[in-house]
């Protein structure tokens, strides 16, 4: 019997020829869901110096995202591996943190958001370690209240709404004035440094004697302005 017309030889040959390819493929099979029931979960196991847990808070500052790091006393111990909602309705956070850097931080440890540095990247930052039960790798779902925001998206938007609601009709007004006032004075002012440009320039002497000489003067004003008065 031939099984295909591009196999070379006999019927028993290419029966041979299908079984052995038969079998290599049932070896390969074989091989590779062994491969992923037992070998897959040696490669992918968790690594035991990393923490990894999920926060559920009611809001998330503004700038937290996917790897966002997570700052303990100002240096960075981790990161937030994932953002998504939890069933609640609540926001939910994977931090991925350093073990030994978080070590006797427990389940009701408290964090605000605030920027990391002066560039304003919002971190998480952890704020106190708790005083609860430990927190397990991949199985913790830390229930949080709403957290501080620092961030500095969260003072520009703060600032604008401190703005819109200050700059009111009468007070852009008073600025006003005041900007048409102060441009009055501006040929006085111009006076003045003419004045003193001019003083600068003709002052041949030093300062000292000039000073000695007007402290004379006013030293015999004052009888003057008292003569002029009792008369």
């Amino acid at each position: 019997m031939m099984y295909s017309g591009f196999l070379i030889g006999t019927g028993e040959s290419q029966a041979r020829l299908m079984r052995r390819v038969g079998c290599a493929f049932v070896i390969a099979l074989v091989v590779v869901i062994l491969g992923v029931v037992f070998l897959r979960p040696i490669l992918t196991r968790d690594d035991p110096n990393r923490l990894v847990f999920s926060v559920q808070t009611p809001r998330l500052g503004i700038g937290v995202t996917t790897g966002t790091p997570v700052i303990l006393n100002g240096v960075r111990v981790g990161e937030v591996s994932s953002i998504g909602a939890a069933p609640s309705g609540e926001a939910q956070m994977t931090l991925n943190v350093d073990r030994h850097s978080v070590a006797g931080m427990r389940k009701d440890f408290t964090f605000d958001f605030r920027p990391q540095n002066y560039f304003g990247v919002s971190a998480v930052n952890i704020s106190g370690p708790g005083t609860g039960g430990p927190l397990l790798t991949g199985h913790d779902v830390v229930v949080a209240g709403a957290a501080a925001d620092y961030t500095m998206g969260m003072m520009i938007e703060n600032g604008s709404e401190f703005v819109s609601g200050s700059l009111q009709a009468p007070l852009v007004d008073s600025i006003k004035r005041t900007l048409a006032y102060s441009a009055a004075l501006q040929p006085l002012i111009h006076t003045g440094v003419v004045v003193a440009d001019s003083v600068q320039r003709t002052q041949r002497a030093l300062p000292t004697p000039l000073v000695e000489k007007y402290n004379t003067i006013a030293t015999a004003l004052l009888p003057f302005a008292d003569g002029v008065v009792d008369s």
